[in-house]
């Protein structure tokens, strides 16, 4: 038995579950929290229990008691281990009750480990219905060929890692990223999907060949899954809607765009420091 704690957004959400259901396939989850997962994904046959928390105090109270018990050893834990830049492991450490481990926080962004990550329960029918469903009314002519989404990510990002180097891409990036689509993709619709909605208002304001979704994350991230190209903000919701994208675009050539060095772009480091898709084309 796996005990998972929600932890981060949910692109976050999806790395730590599928690596896990993918690593401890015969293993029953216990979820605390991840409502938006639950509500994303189809669990109808897996091997799992999901408990609401109602807020955020519950949240931590409950990061804090687990931590504790993998800390005391009154339970197993499983950890991310970083032996070195290009070489990570999983590993699985036994408690003092047997069979129940809990997930130490990991983010399992790196090369080796998404090299073989995938989907491990189908996005709801319902989610791709209404995506589908969205993007037909605002693009009649819908076709996946011709659709590009741009994600753009503000909120913490305007000062994370630093101040001085943070994770929030320029204006001009993405017109050299636009660009370089229009270039490649005949008469293309672009579809934005952001935190800040009056940001990408005043951005792409008047121009007809782009429309703003207003969706919830759920949707917004069904909806990057029907375009058949996208360009991505250095986010792991951006990362997986790209990847789904990726997996159900099997008559076509998907474009992908992402900034090089990811997060740490402005510094030109990479961070995390391995964490490079080859499905991603990256660009300065």
């Amino acid at each position: 038995m796996i005990i998972l704690v929600e932890s981060g957004r949910l692109g976050n959400q999806l790395f730590q579950y599928n690596v896990i259901r993918e690593g401890f396939n015969k293993e029953k989850i216990i979820f605390f929290g991840f409502s938006n997962l639950k509500e994303l994904l189809n669990f109808k046959y897996e091997n799992l229990i999901q408990f609401d928390i109602p807020n955020f105090v519950g949240l931590k109270l409950a990061t804090f008691i687990c931590r504790g018990l993998i800390k005391l050893r009154l339970v197993g834990g499983i950890f991310e281990i970083k032996k070195n830049r290009d070489k990570t492991i999983i590993q699985k450490r036994r408690g003092l009750i047997p069979f129940v481990f809990i997930l130490s926080y990991a983010n399992f962004q790196n090369t080796e480990t998404v090299k073989s990550v995938s989907l491990q329960s189908p996005i709801k029918d319902e989610n791709y219905e209404l995506a589908r469903n969205w993007i037909k009314e605002k693009f009649p002519d819908y076709q996946r060929s011709k659709t590009v989404f741009i994600h753009i990510r503000r909120g913490d990002y305007v000062n994370w890692p630093t101040k001085e180097f943070p994770a929030v891409l320029g204006i001009d990036w993405y017109k050299r990223a636009i660009d370089s689509i229009i270039q490649k993709v005949d008469n293309p619709n672009f579809i934005i999907v952001t935190d800040d909605i009056y940001y990408a208002q005043d951005l792409f304001k008047d121009q007809n060949i782009y429309t703003i979704s207003n969706n919830s994350q759920i949707i917004d991230l069904s909806i990057m899954s029907q375009c058949g190209h996208g360009i991505l903000s250095a986010s792991s919701f951006a990362w997986w809607g790209a990847h789904i994208s990726s997996e159900l675009s099997t008559n076509m050539q998907p474009i992908f765009l992402a900034p090089k060095y990811w997060c740490g772009h402005r510094k030109k480091q990479w961070l995390p420091d391995d964490f490079i898709s080859d499905f991603l084309t990256y660009i300065e």
